[in-house]
């Protein structure tokens, strides 16, 4: 027997709980499976967000989902946890459509890892591996340009928070990534090659790749992608003078790193020009 107001999919969920056919969380529910998917039931009834800015949420067995207006007029960011994992969905942002979206994730409020989720478009879906018990929170921000960059455009900014909760053991930490650079020069050129290789990097992500010492800046940003083995190979010129010592470091978004951006760097390789 099907509530009325809700599809049939819900009717073995608490009909308090339930939300009219058509509202943004009810369709992203429903659309993710109902109580068959990994969110489950709803456990209380949709409550405007702590925070404000037009958005709600409602709670589930296994996970929230959150509507966030100012990200698109029916967009909403869902996450549910199974075990040591967890699933993050959202969408649709019409009117609006990215290039990219970027994803900032943290636990008990410390900062984890900003990921990069390419193509962009109208919605769109990952997951994590948890590194332990405690409360997750996931924001997802959609962005047109190039990729990181002073260039970057994230108009509408910050989706509100979603959050979840996950009693799962800690699963065995992963390794610090590692990098090597080696240096060539094609004969008389002024540009130098640099070739960076790295394993130990999370599987298909975008690898920031740093350079201090690059003339005329700071530092200089390059992007690779890593495979599904979690390696990096990537070539990079740019004109340099011979005797010239650049500094190399690479991260793929993870936090836990003790500098000034909060993430998670190799141990950095110098390499001298020739």
């Amino acid at each position: 027997m099907a509530i009325a107001g809700t599809t049939p999919i819900a009717a073995a969920c608490d009909p308090a709980f339930m939300l009219p056919r058509g509202h943004p969380v009810q369709k992203a529910w429903e659309a993710a499976g109902g109580r068959n998917s990994g969110y489950g039931c709803p456990i209380e009834k949709e409550h405007v967000y702590r925070d404000g800015g037009g958005g709600s949420v409602v709670r589930y067995q296994r996970g929230a989902i959150v509507r966030s207006p100012a990200q698109g007029e029916a967009m909403t960011v869902g996450a549910y946890t199974r075990g040591s994992a967890a699933r993050l969905i959202w969408g649709p942002t019409d009117p609006f459509r990215y290039d990219f979206f970027q994803v900032r994730w943290h636990r008990d409020g410390a900062f984890l890892e900003q990921r990069v989720i390419r193509p962009g478009g109208r919605e769109g879906a990952a997951g994590f591996r948890l590194p332990g018990p405690g409360r997750y929170m996931f924001i997802v921000e959609g962005c047109d340009g190039p990729v990181l960059t002073q260039r970057t455009v994230c108009r509408q900014g910050y989706t509100l928070p979603v959050e979840v909760r996950s009693d799962a053991a800690s699963p065995p930490r992963p390794a610090r990534p590692k990098i090597g650079v080696r240096f060539s020069r094609p004969d008389s050129s002024v540009l130098g090659h640099f070739h960076v290789s790295g394993s130990g990097f999370l599987a298909n992500r975008t690898i920031r790749i740093r350079a201090e010492g690059v003339p005329s800046v700071a530092y200089a940003n390059f992007y690779a992608t890593s495979t599904a083995n979690g390696e990096v190979s990537e070539l990079i010129a740019f004109p340099v003078a011979r005797g010239r010592v650049i500094a190399f470091a690479a991260t793929d978004g993870r936090g836990g790193g003790t500098d000034g951006t909060g993430l998670l760097w190799p141990e950095t390789v110098r390499v001298t020009t020739s």
